[in-house]
């Protein structure tokens, strides 16, 4: 699964720490987010991306556009 990361040059690095590209499909069902102060933007070019509530075995949302 290659992976690229880029980090922005001024002025756009005072808001934007890193821009990442993955490629393929990741080798986990679940991707565990915890929270921080941050933003993390996810745009998919793929299937749909389904959130889930800790613990739950049903998604409480399911993302079809990005």
């Amino acid at each position: 699964m290659p992976f690229t990361l880029h980090i922005p040059s001024p002025p756009l690095n005072a808001y934007i720490n890193s821009f990442y590209y993955v490629d393929g499909l990741v080798p986990y069902r679940r991707e565990k987010i915890l929270p921080d102060a941050g933003l993390d933007l996810k745009v998919n070019f793929g299937s749909a991306i389904q959130a889930y509530e800790a613990g739950q075995s049903e998604p409480f949302a399911t993302c079809t556009e990005s």
